[in-house]
């Protein structure tokens, strides 16, 4: 038997599911689901109206996000580098900015506490880079690359 509740909670997941994407409807199921889970535990409602709702939310492998995240095309990247190679300001932060860009490396886990004064230069061949967090094979540099 349905109560109010319910029925609000039903037109509610109707409504998400009409006017967001599938992935945002059942982020959104989830955390009231967790909501209501709090709000029974702490005695302000006996039922959890959302209680699997997020579970029924089908997603397809398309609406599923994308781990690799890409915020920059390659031509993006090859110009941001570029720039750097180029300018008489910043131009030996251009080897740093490469690494950074192949490893997928942030800025804070390639600065080191106590690395040694001066420039430092990146050249050669890296076949691996290991950070505070794993290590990753370096893609082969475009052609023209130092």
């Amino acid at each position: 038997m349905r109560t109010d509740k319910s029925a609000q909670a039903i037109a509610i997941r109707d409504y998400l599911l009409a006017n967001v994407t599938p992935n945002t409807a059942k982020r959104v199921l989830t955390n009231l689901n967790a909501c209501c889970d709090w709000a029974m535990r702490s005695q302000l409602i006996d039922h959890n109206p959302f209680r699997d709702m997020a579970g029924d939310v089908y997603l397809s492998k398309g609406d599923v996000e994308e781990a690799d995240i890409n915020p920059f095309t390659a031509e993006e990247r090859d110009a941001i580098i570029q720039a750097f190679q180029e300018s008489q300001l910043y131009g030996y932060y251009a080897s740093l900015v490469q690494v950074l860009f192949f490893t997928g490396c942030r800025p804070s886990e390639a600065m080191v506490k106590d690395r040694p004064k001066g420039p430092t230069r990146f050249s050669g061949s890296i076949s691996t880079i290991a950070s505070s967090c794993s290590s990753r094979p370096l893609p082969s540099a475009p052609r023209g690359w130092p």
